[in-house]
């Protein structure tokens, strides 16, 4: 039972951070006896109970002596210790507790007493007969009260004189965890076995909110959020779920650690199978060998995780900042015209991180997003690079775990429990921020080292692009026939002579007129014509997105049409609104908005899926499932155009047998690279399509004889996958990039000037995206080009996910609308300030990227399946399920 110190390291080639095993600690724990650290002037504090003794509480001073400072003042084993957080404005003080007593303990003042040889100071606190021991205690922020958790009532006792301030109950099992705000100092957490978790007014005595019953499990850990003052709750089946304190008190995140850890070590054990399989081929040879037997998601299922994915210990931490932001908005930094991409790549290390003890390992996630930063295996053999004897040795099973951070060295300190060996051990963690970002920056440099990724054009076309390609080859334009009928076949023939005929009247040459008797007579009495007023609909080429227009929360008209509806789109310059119905039509309603001023395109045999508008406002392009897109215009009643088939539409080439009909429908279809292609998604092929439209005015006899065309440039078979499910491409300027949802979870990122997959986003979701929409802007705003980089990505019951292409990452994660069975849309704000997101509930939500607001739109009687901003105006079109469109202004 002595005190044994080695330095170990924990080497992970794919991990930027380093952790050493520091301190290993003989005791005598019990299962629900938790583990405390913190840190005093850069020296780690570790408070555990029972060294010798099950009644005496063990303070381990890890830089400044071998042997425990024992404590002891209870006559009955010791149940929790607690340490408080080291503030220079507050003391540092350590709880211990048991059955019948409390006592509270200086630290400051046990240090010098144990240096002198004398007995600290304490403080003792009687309990009252309880047949119900103390599991849980916690000190606030400021270190001036100190919960006390027997059972389901919580005793806040004041640290000063041990007085009791007021009792919490409410609960209708055990307090498991509890945690004050450091935001707010009166503010109060609790979570308890009845899988509920309350929110205290303590200055008041007040209970804030009460939770339904959240999960099947109960809650073990929690954490606050000192910057943003949310609250982590963890449970027992590895569910993390992020609240938020304001009044709404709704549900931010929620993320299964269970199936990331499963992921991890999937993709660890395949990089092994991996890297035997091409250490073996070097050896005998590849002819001998075969790949391994299993993919990916099979080693997955096979290493599933069915034990140790409780959630014992939470930690909110930010990192410290490597770039100082007090002159960028830190809402608006992703899309502030002076961050350069070394700035936001250091603004978006130094986000908050969670860190999350597990019984055989230790994750980090990014709060924005809940994406695992870094992971640690505990049961893998631990490298020694001090100690001969001991080369390597393995973290037995934890059951308590705590975290501090060092803001001396810069580091997070992790102390571990495990009962069953009666061993306390300690992690060491250090970051390196630095090296961080620029190993981040230096691999999204070489994954763009063959195209760039930029939405903007930045590149010349190659000579061999597909964007280069014609309707008709130069090369292949036939010689000019020869006229047929009556008129001449070729130069110098003679014409015969035949009548001459007029076909249309000819006035007459005015010999036979009766002479005029005035030649000419002025008009004196001439007014000029009076100017009409253009309409309020026209748009001026000078009017500007109101940068201050304020939000459109206010809900001011309602148009309903006939049917359900899938997805809407305004026009670039703000007039009209299209709209695909479930009963096989498209609706173009005129703004502003009047049911009385609507039209309707007929032709397609099954549901209107998309309608995307031309970027001259002429052509609206609609697909449907009956596996054919068509192209419609204000002035016709039928299509133009009607791609139906895979390759092309010439009557001269009819023969061709490969230009089959699509055998699969066509999700997704729109204008790209301004308007001059045309983008198909079928099945799990994207078509790249050159068209000619001829948009003059026809009689009736000849509007059946069109010369439109198409003709199929490339297509692009995505492989491993089996369909697109979500497509997205800038058309208001030149943009090489074609961004593809797969139903592998994975996002495409195409460069149409090569013709080539130049990016993979894997495992974007938990389901496939159904929606990619990208940072578009209008013609009448004025973003800087980074701010195109940013897209948005929405899968059914995940939420919504913000990405930029400058750094390959997601940046954040919106998830308080509902969305757990059908597709929703989502957009940006032609600002670029907003997120708007249809949702289940029959309502739409609003983000504020600025301020992290959520605004709630309601009115509606159904699911609202898609939204809308326009061009122009600060105005937000919402749809839904009932065939309601209601238009909303600030």
């Amino acid at each position: 039972i002595t005190y044994e110190a080695s330095i170990f390291k924990l080497i992970f080639a794919c991990l930027w951070m380093e952790a050493y095993h520091v301190g290993k600690f003989r005791t005598l724990l019990s299962s629900h006896v938790p583990v405390s650290c913190t840190v005093r002037r850069g020296d780690v504090l570790i408070a555990t109970a029972g060294y010798s003794n099950k009644s005496t509480a063990s303070l381990w001073h890890l830089h400044g002596c071998q042997r425990p400072i024992e404590l002891s003042g209870h006559d009955s084993p010791i149940t929790s210790v607690t340490l408080s957080s080291h503030d220079l404005s507050s003391k540092l003080m350590l709880c211990t507790s048991s059955q019948h007593t409390i006592i509270l303990w200086d630290v400051e003042q046990v240090l010098r007493a144990h240096n002198n040889g004398r007995d600290p100071n304490r403080l003792v606190i009687p309990l009252q007969e309880s047949t119900v021991p103390v599991r849980y205690t916690c000190f606030s922020a400021n270190s001036h009260y100190v919960l006390v958790c027997a059972g389901p009532e919580g005793l806040l006792y004041r640290v000063k004189d041990g007085k009791l301030d007021t009792t919490v109950s409410g609960h209708a099992g055990l307090i498991t965890c509890a945690a004050f705000s450091p935001c707010q100092q009166d503010i109060l957490v609790t979570a308890a076995e009845d899988r509920t978790f309350m929110v205290w007014d303590i200055a008041n005595s007040v209970l804030m909110y009460q939770s339904s019953i959240i999960s099947a499990h109960p809650f073990l850990s929690i954490s606050m959020d000192p910057y943003s003052g949310h609250v982590m709750l963890g449970s027992a089946n590895g569910k993390l779920r992020v609240y938020d304190l304001s009044n709404i008190h709704r549900c931010l995140h929620e993320v299964d650690l269970g199936m990331k850890l499963s992921r991890l070590r999937a993709e660890k054990q395949f990089d092994i199978d991996m890297q035997k399989y091409n250490e073996a081929s070097v050896t005998i040879g590849t002819s001998r060998l075969k790949q391994p037997g299993r993919t990916l998601e099979e080693a997955q299922q096979s290493l599933a995780v069915e034990q140790g994915v409780s959630i014992l210990s939470l930690y909110c931490h930010r990192a410290p900042a490597a770039v100082s932001i007090s002159d960028v908005d830190e809402g608006l930094v992703f899309i502030s015209p002076t961050t350069s991409q070394l700035k936001l790549q250091k603004v978006l290390n130094s986000s908050s991180q969670i860190w999350v003890s597990l019984h055989h390992s230790l994750m980090v996630l990014n709060a924005d997003t809940l994406d695992v930063v870094a992971y640690w295996d505990l049961q893998d053999p631990i490298l020694c690079i001090d100690d001969v004897e001991h080369t390597h040795c393995s973290m037995p099973i934890s059951y308590s775990s705590s975290f501090c951070w060092d803001e001396v060295n810069s580091e997070m300190i992790c102390a571990n429990g495990a009962f069953a060996q009666g061993v306390v051990s300690v992690l060491n963690i250090k970051q390196v921020s630095e090296f961080l970002s620029k190993a981040t920056m230096q691999e999204a440099s070489d994954e763009s080292s063959t195209s760039k990724l930029s939405v903007t054009a930045c590149v010349p076309l190659c000579a061999d692009s597909p964007l280069r390609a014609e309707l008709v080859s130069k090369a292949t334009i036939p010689a000019k026939k020869a006229a047929s009928g009556g008129q001449a076949a070729a130069r110098g023939r003679v014409v015969q002579d035949r009548p001459l005929t007029f076909h249309s009247r000819v006035n007459s040459s005015g010999y036979t007129a009766q002479p005029r008797g005035k030649m000419f007579v002025p008009v004196t009495s001439y007014k000029p014509k009076a100017t009409t007023q253009k309409s309020s609909g026209t748009l001026s080429s000078k009017m500007a997105y109101p940068s201050d227009g304020g939000i459109p929360l206010a809900l001011y008209h309602t148009i309903t049409v006939s049917a359900p509806i899938n997805q809407i789109d305004f026009s670039g310059d703000g007039q009209k609104l299209a709209c695909g119905t479930v009963d096989k039509l498209a609706h173009i309603l005129t703004m502003p908005p009047s049911s009385s001023r609507s039209k309707t395109f007929s032709g397609h045999s099954s549901s209107v899926t998309s309608v995307k508008w031309s970027e001259d406002n002429r052509c609206l392009l609609t697909c449907s499932t009956d596996k054919v897109a068509r192209v419609w215009t204000d002035g016709r009643k039928d299509p133009v155009l009607a791609i139906n088939t895979v390759k092309h539409n010439f009557t001269s080439e009819q023969k061709d047998m490969t230009n089959m009909p699509f055998n699969k429908e066509v999700t997704h279809a729109q204008f790209c690279y301004m308007d001059k292609f045309i983008l198909l998604a079928s099945g799990n092929t994207l078509y790249l399509y050159k068209y000619n439209i001829d948009l003059s005015k026809v009689d009736e006899v000849r509007r059946y004889m069109t010369n439109n065309k198409y003709r199929l440039v490339k297509d692009f078979p995505v492989d491993n996958v089996q369909s697109i499910t979500a497509m997205s491409s800038i058309n208001s300027f030149f943009s090489y990039i074609v961004l593809l949802g797969c139903s592998n979870k994975s996002v495409l990122v195409y460069d149409m000037n090569v013709g080539k997959c130049v990016h993979t986003f894997t495992d974007v979701h938990t389901r496939h995206p159904h929606t990619i929409e990208q940072n578009k802007g209008s013609k009448y705003t004025t973003l800087p080009s980074g701010a195109h980089d940013l897209f948005l990505t929405s899968a059914v019951s995940d939420g919504i996910k913000l990405w930029d292409l400058r750094t390959i990452r997601c940046v954040k994660r919106y998830e308080a609308h509902t969305g757990c069975f059908h597709p929703l849309g989502v957009r940006f704000s032609p600002c670029g300030q907003y997120i708007a997101s249809g949702s289940e509930n029959k309502c739409a939500y609003l983000y504020d990227m600025k301020s992290n607001n959520i605004h709630k739109l309601t009115g509606h009687s159904e699911v609202v399946s898609d939204v809308a901003f326009h061009p122009v105006r600060p105005l937000l079109a919402s749809a839904s399920l009932s065939g309601d469109i209601k238009f909303f202004k600030p």
